[in-house]
């Protein structure tokens, strides 16, 4: 029980890992990549305290209990930088508090500090194409991945059973 309840009581850790490597770097294209390093560095951590602090002698059980709770907080913090980063609503949000309220076309054009939701959904295709779930054949966008078209068919499958619709909820 213990080793589990250290790794939550560890896990603010993780943010201040991210943000030390963030502002070290202070380059925003690795803001992900320094995630990443930051749970690794919190897998470290909890090991090291565990095994030297504590002196607890990690078996298999142990090892398992602890990795999973360790997964479980790095997909819950990675849930809620996504949100934060990428979030559609939590940004249109923010550009209405920040300009004190804003008409509908103007959250259109200015969309993520003046760069529209063209520049989005433009974005967001690319990405799509980059990591080759879609592909582009004159000038009209595909999906040829056998994966992506189960994950599509698994998804409709889940978002029907939470009655979800097309775009959520």
């Amino acid at each position: 029980m213990y080793p589990v309840l250290s790794c939550l009581a560890l896990s603010p850790i993780i943010i201040f890992y991210h943000l030390l490597i963030c502002n070290i770097i202070r380059n925003r294209d690795i803001s992900i990549k320094a995630m990443f390093t930051s749970f690794l560095l919190f897998f470290i951590s909890v090991f090291v305290y565990l095994n030297f602090y504590l002196d607890i002698d990690i078996s298999p059980y142990i090892f398992i209990c602890v990795f999973s709770t360790s997964i479980s907080i790095c997909l819950i913090y990675m849930e809620c930088f996504s949100m934060v980063c990428r979030g559609f609503s939590m940004r249109i949000i923010t550009d209405i508090h920040k300009n004190n309220g804003l008409r509908v076309e103007e959250i259109i054009s200015g969309y993520s500090d003046g760069r529209g939701i063209e520049w989005l959904l433009k974005k967001r295709i690319d990405g799509l194409v980059k990591f080759g779930f879609l592909i582009q054949n004159n000038n009209k966008l595909l999906v040829k991945s056998l994966t992506i078209v189960s994950i599509i068919k698994l998804s409709e499958i889940y978002k029907d059973l939470l009655k979800i619709g097309k775009g959520g909820v």
